[in-house]
């Protein structure tokens, strides 16, 4: 099993015969091959399993690719082009050796940011990731017809980014590529848009689904609801790891008691599995809906467990997996269980290794230093003695075929001149020509080589490039928190390190002297005919030797190169040896530390596809499988696995798509398999009961999920205390219309609202907010960046982490206090739009992340009046959330409560901050002399006066009304407050600037957004005290 992954050839039709990485045909096509592609119907079962996989690699082949393909295509119409928003072209690249490595011979290449007419700053660049593919031509061809194929295998700042010119290691796609002519001009091209690691692992594991069969291929393939159970040796199942209490409603003192505990315990240790669980609901802490997921989880051969924001999702997978381990026989191999960030997935196999499995992580990027403790590689060092597997003698063959290269480089590359006796055994100089070079002089007298001689002042050291000093710099994203994808980079390096550095043998092809190139034009054929004729070559003109030694030295290293290139290759074949024997070690030590649970990224299921296939698993687990694309989810359908668990929420974020396109019907490449089998009515089980959010921030999120449950744990006021500051108010939407911007790479930002959002922030941790319990989430990087910088400015920033995200990375995670930033907002004149805030996925994600308080700023025009029915349909109902519990006041702008004094205090703009009734707080004083005492500033700045905001009518789009939802005795009982029960079908009365405004958006039953509009005005209520809005879909 492990030699069919590691030397795995394709072979097959079309596309089952396709290299893992794109040939230079596929990178110098013309022709977009999204034209090309089959469509992926998400609606309907498919008619055969070939036809789906085929389906599933081409789009995913032309997800990876494609960006690549469109630079080279724009390089090769415009070969001075610019670095642009689409690709970066790196000029005057040059190999400089090659790091001989476990992973293989890896080129080390110098070259120039010329054309990108920015300085770069590498540590905050995402250029040339790790992982990125690169296409690579020659400077006299252009990509006419040249180009190779690379991937980028390391880029260290030190010793490489840092160097001018900059250097980085690559490996080549084919080795029949490799340069290894350092005097090869070359062109390098990357694409800003895709990352083929992503996919590149995926489409190998596509091509090996296709040669095998699967229990699971029904419900994939078929969609088929059968709902079966999964095989099991007995029928009987232990349950008492999920018996966690006695029955709290004994009234006495033995519910207390151990023995008792221990003897229910025993009851369900010997329960029928076929019957359905028994009741607990008085002696565990999972609640029903929890106790059903786990009963699927362990009974049927697909499980799809849906949770809602703050349901429990991994402590159900955790419980499940738990019973799981109890019933396991020891010979049964391990569980698989997945995540789709490295994050995730540590505090998954964390929560396993508490509930007593053994655990081992694949994949060598963790941070969490218990976690380190349960890698592969220490493990292996741990029991390095145990097994060899004929590692020594692979790694003697290795170190035997650097020293043959180091030993070619030497004389091809060495410090020294080129001698009279390599070029004659080389047979570029004939033996008169030899005979001339060394007879002319006393050469026992000489301290300098013949052809040093004879070269004179033609002989020059090599010219080296260096980088063009810019002053101003590139502005990059930020780079990325934490990479998902790894690159083999754990246990490769030759002192078996665990940084991330590959390390290794470094074979330089550097030249240190060469010739100088002849002043007289065709050169080159003139100094030819001279090597050609002329016996002496002392009489060979001075200014000619310099032509005459360069044409010797091209043809000497052309010989060389495939001496070197064989070397190379063996290289290459020696380092797949030497991954399989090390798999193949992992795989004895794994059977022998009796590991249970061995957990990776969803990336790696395809990654180290070998060696987990080889571990024969009957189960894989996935969580966050909803974000999961769905051709890493089939290419982890081993031939051994029988049961599939799929753990997520296909209403939060769905799976990354970089080519827009690709991502929409009929291509659908970010519907996960999760959200598709459940949309085509394959049974599965939704978790119903929330432990995260107070019942008013619950209320907002329930627009999304209607039955949605409170668990007692959020109602209780000493669990989550109100916000200091803001009275009884856990929410706030504060609407405004201050202008968005865009930075160079388009991404939107929008200063005023981030200068609010400071401002707010400051506010709170006046108010004995810690800063940490506050975490401020936005759409945009452009956004992100521009609040890093007023926290620093603000003096917010203390050396822990401040918890500023995009909504895309702060799936699964949460906080005390979570501020949402809008951003977008139209400048004047400028029509409404809304890009990346139309997205119902990224919206539940964005307003479900907060336990005690949710304030959300933005321009509530702009969401409501974007022409796009799905982002009215959107923010209407989160508008509803917020207006229901009276928590928007157009007029009056952000209600804060002064918790010494009990005053209210109404914001509309950032300057009102600085009112004396906000400011003079005792804490606020503690605070910054806290702040100035660790050398940061205080929290006030002086700001430019802006003019005042003033509400704008709103579009009305009128349907049948949905009925007015009710206030629950959660919310009464927990202090929030009711809403409005009134309504009024139709508003068109005066505009009363002065009046307290509150928005309500009742949201239409059948979700469609009609075609008529008008606007909106407050309508006065004669039964009420409030001013309401209202708007009917």
């Amino acid at each position: 099993m492990i030699h069919s992954h590691v030397d795995y050839q394709p072979s097959g039709d079309g596309w089952k015969g396709n290299p893992d990485l794109p040939t230079s045909g596929e990178l110098l096509r013309e022709q977009r091959y999204i034209r090309d592609l089959p469509v992926n119907p998400v609606d309907r079962p498919w008619s055969s399993k070939d036809a789906y996989l085929n389906a599933q690699y081409d789009i995913l082949r032309c997800e990876g690719i494609e960006g690549l393909r469109y630079s080279v295509s724009c390089f090769r119409q415009q070969p001075n082009m610019r670095d642009d928003q689409n690709t970066c072209v790196y000029v005057s690249t040059h190999v400089r050796g090659y790091l001989m490595t476990r992973l293989g011979p890896l080129c080390r290449i110098a070259f120039s940011t010329s054309r990108a007419g920015k300085k770069i700053r590498w540590q905050q660049s995402k250029r040339l990731t790790p992982g990125t593919l690169v296409a690579i031509s020659t400077v006299e061809d252009g990509f006419q017809k040249i180009c190779k194929v690379a991937v980028v295998a390391q880029r260290p700042y030190a010793g490489g980014l840092d160097q001018n010119p900059p250097e980085i290691d690559i490996s080549w796609a084919d080795i029949d590529d490799a340069v290894v002519d350092p005097s090869q001009g070359l062109i390098m091209i990357e694409s800003r848009n895709g990352y083929f690691e992503a996919v590149r692992h995926a489409l190998v594991g596509l091509q090996h689904a296709a040669t095998t069969s699967s229990p699971l291929d029904k419900y994939i393939v078929s969609c088929d609801r059968s709902d079966q159970s999964v095989e099991s040796p007995s029928a009987t199942w232990n349950l008492s790891s999920i018996v966690h209490h006695l029955p709290q409603d004994t009234g006495d003192e033995s519910s207390t008691d151990p023995f008792l505990l221990t003897s229910l315990k025993a009851s369900v240790a010997e329960h029928d599995i076929r019957a359905g669980m028994p009741d607990m609901k008085d002696c565990t802490t999972l609640d029903a809906s929890q106790l059903a997921a786990l009963h699927r989880i362990v009974t049927k051969e697909l499980a799809i467990v849906q949770g809602p924001p703050g349901t429990g999702k991994t402590f159900t997978s955790v419980s499940a997996i738990r019973v799981m381990l109890d019933n396991r026989q020891r010979q049964d191999p391990p569980i698989v269980v997945s995540a789709q960030t490295n994050h995730a997935l540590d505090q998954l196999l964390l929560l396993c290794q508490d509930a007593g499995a053994k655990i081992l992580r694949v994949g060598g990027r963790t941070d969490n230093e218990r976690m380190k403790k349960r890698t592969v590689y220490s493990l292996r060092q741990r029991c390095k003695n145990m097994v060899d597997g004929g590692f020594r003698t692979l790694e003697r063959e290795r170190n035997a075929n650097i020293n043959s290269l180091l030993e070619i480089a030497g004389g091809l590359f060495g410090g020294d001149i080129l001698q009279p006796e390599q070029l004659r055994d080389a047979g570029l100089i004939t033996n008169a020509q030899y005979e001339s070079l060394t007879d002319q002089l006393e050469w026992e007298d000489a301290t300098e080589s013949p052809v040093s001689l004879w070269l004179c002042d033609q002989q020059i050291l090599a010219s080296q490039q260096e980088e063009i000093a810019f002053n101003e710099e590139e502005v990059n994203e930020e780079v990325a928190a934490e990479c998902e994808f790894d690159l083999d980079l754990d246990n490769l390096a030759a002192g078996e390190d665990e940084d991330d550095r590959i390390r290794g043998t470094f074979v330089s092809f550097t030249q240190k002297w060469t010739g100088r190139v002849p002043s007289i034009g065709q050169w080159r054929q003139k100094c030819k005919e001279i090597l050609k004729s002329e016996d002496d070559l002392w009489k060979v003109m001075k200014g000619l030797r310099g032509g005459v030694y360069l044409l010797m030295l091209s043809e000497f290293r052309a010989l060389q190169a495939g001496r070197i290139r064989t070397l190379l290759k063996e290289a290459s074949l020696r380092a797949k040896e030497m991954k399989s024997n090390k798999w193949a070690r992992d795989l004895t030590i794994i059977h022998q530390q009796s590991i249970s649970i061995v957990g990776c990224t969803t990336t790696g299921l395809t990654k180290y596809r070998g060696f987990l296939a080889a571990m024969e698993p009957r189960t894989v687990l996935i969580e966050e499988a909803a974000e999961t694309r769905e051709a890493n989810v089939t290419s982890a359908l081993y031939p051994s696995v029988q049961q599939l668990i799929l753990v997520g929420d296909h209403q939060q974020l769905t799976p990354h798509c970089d080519i827009q396109q690709l991502g929409e019907d009929p291509y659908n490449l970010n519907v996960s398999v999760f959200e598709r089998l459940v949309n085509m009515g394959v049974p599965y089980q939704m978790l119903n009961r929330q432990r995260r959010m107070a019942p008013e921030l619950r209320y907002i999120v329930g627009k999304f999920y209607p039955s949605l449950l409170d668990h007692a744990l959020v109602t209780d006021p000493r669990q989550r205390p109100l916000i200091p500051g803001m009275g009884e108010r856990r929410s706030w939407f504060f609407t405004h219309n201050w202008p968005e911007e865009a930075d160079s790479d388009g991404s939107k930002s929008n200063e005023s609202e981030a200068e609010m959002i400071v401002k707010f922030v400051t506010y709170l941790v006046n108010n004995g907010v810690k800063i940490e319990q506050i975490t401020v989430l936005t759409y945009y990087n452009g956004q992100r960046k521009m609040l890093i910088r007023k926290y620093r400015q603000h003096g917010l920033v203390s050396d822990a982490a401040f918890n500023i995200f995009t909504v895309d990375s702060y799936q699964g995670e949460e906080n005390d206090i979570v501020i949402l930033s809008l951003v977008r907002s139209p400048q004047t004149n400028k029509p409404f739009a809304i890009g990346f805030l139309k997205s119902w996925n990224r919206a539940t994600v964005a307003i479900s992340r907060a336990r005690r308080g949710f304030y959300m700023f933005g321009n509530k025009d702009n969401l409501l009046n974007t022409p796009c029915p799905e982002s009215f349909e959107l923010w209407a109902s989160i508008w509803n959330g917020f207006a229901e519990q009276e928590r928007v006041n157009m007029a009056k702008g952000l209600p804060l409560v002064c918790r010494n004094h009990s005053n209210e205090v109404w914001c509309t703009e950032p300057d009102d901050f600085t009112s004396s009734e906000i400011n003079h707080h005792p804490i606020r004083e503690q605070w910054r002399q806290t702040t100035m005492r660790n050398g940061r500033r205080g929290s006030a700045i002086q700001e430019q006066p802006r003019n005042r905001r003033q509400p704008q009518p709103m579009d009305l789009i009128y349907t049948e009304a949905s009925p007015r939802p009710e206030p629950n005795k959660q919310q009464a009982n927990s202090g929030t407050p009711g809403f409005p029960v009134n309504t009024v079908s139709e508003a068109h009365l005066g505009y009363g600037f002065e009046a307290e405004v509150v928005g309500v958006v009742s949201r239409g039953v059948s979700g469609a957004r009609s075609s008529s509009s008008r606007s909106a005005m407050p309508v006065k209520k004669n039964d009420s005290s409030q001013d309401e809005w209202l708007i009917e879909l």
